[in-house]
C-alpha cells in the first residue's frame, strides 16, 4: 500500500518543462522542484532554493546530495 503522505505533486519549475511529478518529498527531484528528465539537464547546485511545495514540516530540510562534479 502507498503511504501518500511521503509524496509530494509539484509541476516542474522550468517554464520550458512544467511537467506534474509526484515524487517522495525527500527525493533529490522534489527537493529541487524538477522533473526527472530536468534533473538530469541542470545542475541543481546552480539552482535558487525552491520549498513552497513541500509540505510545512519539510520546508527548509535540504537532503540532495553534493554533486560530484
Amino acid at each position: 500500500m502507498t503511504q501518500w503522505e511521503q509524496y509530494v505533486s509539484y509541476f516542474c519549475r522550468h517554464l520550458d518543462c512544467g511537467e506534474q511529478c509526484i515524487n517522495l518529498i525527500h527525493s533529490p527531484f522534489a527537493q529541487t522542484k524538477q522533473c526527472r528528465e530536468c534533473y538530469e539537464k541542470h545542475d541543481p547546485d546552480k539552482l535558487t532554493p525552491l520549498s513552497t511545495h513541500l509540505p510545512e514540516s519539510h520546508r527548509g530540510e535540504t537532503h540532495v546530495p553534493a554533486s560530484s562534479d
